[in-house]
């Protein structure tokens, strides 16, 4: 049920020979393809994998080399595929195309309830697409977009939509460009939002008005259990 090849930098065509050998596979539901260079070249095959499996509930391909191309071969095995839960495409070089296209494949999804875009450069074009999973979505659970590039005009994007959203319990986009301004507009999500429980703004350059707004906005909230608003240097 447990597949792990992480670490072993097995490449595009160790990959692909994976991804063919495990085609006809039907009891697998963990593989963790991390650290291993996979590129676009390796999304293809495995888009073809996913599109015909119908077993995994969760797929780590952490710290590879994909890119928007290789994302947009992901997503569309993804709006084929409702059945994985659990999806870590962090750390990749995906962009605001490769999130758009992500975007639009999980807009009706059903089942996904992690989703991890960890170090992929998104930009705040990026993750307004994504703000519209996050509005509609009612399955998700834990979302990370930590170190994507992400300024205040991106967070505050977001915010209608983190508003609106009954599902999220864990909620990181540390290691930002997020600013006092960009504070005070997820300072009014806290207020709004009655199911969010861990709020990570880790690393970003929130000064004290920010954070006085926040940590009052948490005060009143009692779902909030933890407010990461942390230093660089912490």
């Amino acid at each position: 049920e447990f597949l792990s090849i992480s670490r072993n930098q097995i490449g595009n065509a160790g990959a692909i020979s994976l991804f063919g050998a495990l085609e006809g596979n039907q009891s697998l539901k963990h593989l963790s393809l991390s650290r291993n260079l996979i590129g676009d070249e390796a999304a293809q095959a495995m888009s073809k994998l996913l599109k015909k499996n119908t077993t995994l509930i969760e797929v780590n391909l952490y710290d590879n080399k994909i890119g928007p191309e290789g994302a947009k071969c992901l997503a569309e095995a993804v709006k084929i595929n409702k059945n994985i839960p659990h999806f870590n495409i962090g750390y990749n070089n995906i962009g605001p195309q490769g999130a758009l296209a992500l975007a639009e494949a999980l807009e009706d999804d059903t089942k996904l309830r992690e989703l991890n875009l960890y170090g992929n450069n998104i930009k705040d074009s990026g993750l307004r697409a994504l703000a519209s999973i996050l509005e509609k979505n009612t399955t998700l659970r834990e979302v990370n977009f930590s170190r994507n590039g992400i300024s205040d005009s991106g967070v505050k994007g977001l915010v209608m939509a983190l508003e609106r959203n009954s599902s999220i319990r864990r909620f990181n986009i540390s290691r930002n460009r997020i600013t006092d301004g960009g504070a005070q507009a997820l300072a009014k999500v806290i207020q709004e939002n009655r199911t969010l429980e861990h709020l990570n703004l880790h690393g970003n350059r929130i000064k004290d008005l920010g954070a006085i707004e926040l940590a009052q906005a948490a005060a009143q909230n009692l779902a909030i259990q933890q407010l990461n608003l942390s230093s660089k240097n912490n």
